[in-house]
């Protein structure tokens, strides 16, 4: 999968296909598997797969690793899971009146406007998403420090 991907997909600095982002994905897979053990490991192994390597993705490549995924995985059907307890934290804080969120963004101290566009509160979701799983440089030391939950 990682090679057709490697192959496939538009060259970006940021993405992996080596072993450590197959490491992560099975590092998900299994706790998946542990969270509910009576879902099928198809569903599960395509679940980690798309949710781990979609967030990095730009916005051309999505559609080719959706496809590949569906190739991969034929009539496989396992919806994303939202945590909506953080989504509605993520809303809150992109409308909240609270100056103290947003005192940084404009000279005049005021709210700069934000709407909860459902493309940005996925993102974010994402984003938290890839910080519970991913290795992360240490800046000073440049020594990968683990940052899984």
């Amino acid at each position: 999968m990682y090679s057709v991907c490697k192959e496939l997909l538009s060259k970006q600095m940021h993405y992996d296909w080596g072993l450590r982002a197959m490491s992560g994905v099975l590092r998900i897979a299994g706790g998946m598997k542990r969270a509910d053990p009576d879902k099928s490991e198809t569903q599960i192994l395509m679940r980690a797969m798309r949710d781990t390597n979609l967030p990095k993705f730009v916005q051309a490549d999505f559609g080719i690793f959706l496809a590949l995924i569906n190739d991969l995985f034929p009539k496989v059907d396992c919806p994303a899971i939202v945590n909506p307890e953080l989504q509605r934290a993520i809303k809150h804080v992109i409308v909240d009146e609270d100056e103290a969120y947003w005192f940084t963004w404009n000279k005049y101290g005021r709210r700069p406007g934000l709407q909860p566009e459902e493309s940005f509160v996925v993102k974010c979701i994402n984003l938290a998403e890839a910080l519970s799983v991913r290795v992360i440089l240490h800046a000073r030391t440049h020594r990968p420090r683990n940052f899984t939950r």
